[in-house]
């Protein structure tokens, strides 16, 4: 069976209709661009050039995001500082917020977050004694200043 090619010349607003199940939109133009919405029935692949291979090829996997569950309030085991990130619900890092070897910053921070997403602080740099004995040890590792 032949390839068809019809070549259309269309503006923002109009469509052009395929198949009775597929519309293909012009959303805007610009000097080499054209921003196109296509709607089609889920069973219909829809593939940008540059990334089409082989025909018939799977498509690749939706990114499912990931929504915050919590915020996490760590001691980095990497860096003398703490770290405020948001977590899924089984702690997956999604998002570093903060990094600093200040608490009361680190704790700010979080607080701010978890108010305005409605999540819960998970605290695991332990009490004020905890986190008073990691601050000295951070002190002691720092590398000594060799400027007089």
């Amino acid at each position: 069976m032949p390839i068809r090619n019809l070549v259309f010349q269309r503006t923002a607003g109009e469509t052009i209709i395929l198949n009775d199940t597929i519309t293909i939109t012009v959303l805007a133009t610009h000097a080499n661009s054209v921003k196109l919405a296509i709607t089609a029935p889920e069973d219909v692949r829809i593939w940008r050039g540059e990334i089409y291979t082989t025909p018939g090829q799977a498509m690749p996997p939706k990114e499912v995001p990931v929504v915050p569950a919590q915020i996490l309030i760590l001691v980095d085991e990497m860096f003398p500082q703490y770290q405020v990130c948001l977590a899924g619900p089984e702690t997956e890092m999604i998002q570093e917020l903060y990094a600093g070897t200040n608490y009361a910053a680190a704790l700010s921070m979080a607080q701010t977050h978890s108010a305005a997403l409605g999540v819960p602080i998970v605290d695991e740099t332990g009490d004020a004694e905890d986190r008073a004995g990691i601050e000295a040890d951070w002190r002691e590792e720092a590398p000594a200043d060799d400027n007089p």
